[in-house]
């Protein structure tokens, strides 16, 4: 998101539909992200990707160091 504003606002959202969202870091271009949840494997992040493109919406894997 351009605005943090936004990216609050979404960062509530996944919150109240149950996600453990979260703030990752700022993307090279300036850009806020939300991430749905913070896994400790590439096999829950396939499983949540999954889960999140069924009911519609977009999502990527995002390994951070």
């Amino acid at each position: 998101y351009r605005s943090k504003a936004y990216a609050k606002k979404h960062l509530n959202y996944l919150i109240n539909k149950g996600f453990k969202a979260s703030y990752t870091s700022i993307n090279p271009s300036g850009l806020f992200r939300v991430a749905y949840a913070r896994l400790d494997s590439r096999k829950k992040a396939y499983s949540l990707i999954a889960e999140i493109k069924e009911d519609g919406e977009d999502a990527w894997l995002l390994i951070e160091d």
